[in-house]
């Protein structure tokens, strides 16, 4: 008698462990379809692994976590330049980073920066939404700058600078 309930518990652990395999792999195929959805939506997700996706994902709001993998998904693309600069907190000293949620440039890996043209608030969405916003941010800062080197340097005879200075 001993040994049948023995085999019955064994066969029934076999089977338990059966279940939650199955489930396992539906979690899994799920998190790849969720994963699947965000990179559609944000193509540049496709350069970062599911683990660092994930990890963007779950920090939405924490944006020196998603600044950690900005380099991956941004060619160049250092750090965020956050919140006010001249922002202090208590007795003159400057507030932490990780207490700013809006971004209004971006700095290269050389320390050039680059201003938008308008500050980002990054509050309440999903990181993939605001990142396609960042994204064309960095496109209309870039164009601004290109236009105003152009007419700096092709502008009227009065306005125009030695090319040197205009280089530099």
């Amino acid at each position: 008698m001993q040994r049948s309930v023995r085999k019955n518990s064994s066969a029934q652990k076999i089977v338990d462990f059966q279940k939650w395999i199955s489930v396992m792999e539906r979690i899994q195929k799920n998190l790849e379809t969720y994963l699947e959805e965000k990179r559609a939506y944000f193509p540049r997700f496709y350069f970062i692994s599911n683990e660092e996706l994930l990890q963007i994902l779950a920090n939405a709001a924490r944006l020196l976590v998603i600044e950690k993998h900005l380099n991956k998904c941004f060619e160049n693309v250092n750090v965020f330049l956050l919140g006010d600069e001249d922002a202090v907190e208590g007795e003159g000293q400057p507030a932490p980073r990780d207490t700013f949620t809006d971004i209004f440039g971006v700095e290269s890996n050389e320390g050039e920066r680059l201003e938008f043209t308008k500050i980002m608030k990054v509050r309440q969405q999903g990181v993939e939404v605001w990142l396609k916003s960042f994204e064309d941010q960095i496109l209309s800062a870039v164009s601004r700058n290109i236009r105003d080197a152009h007419s700096t340097y092709y502008g009227d005879e009065k306005d125009q600078q030695d090319r040197t200075d205009w280089v530099m």
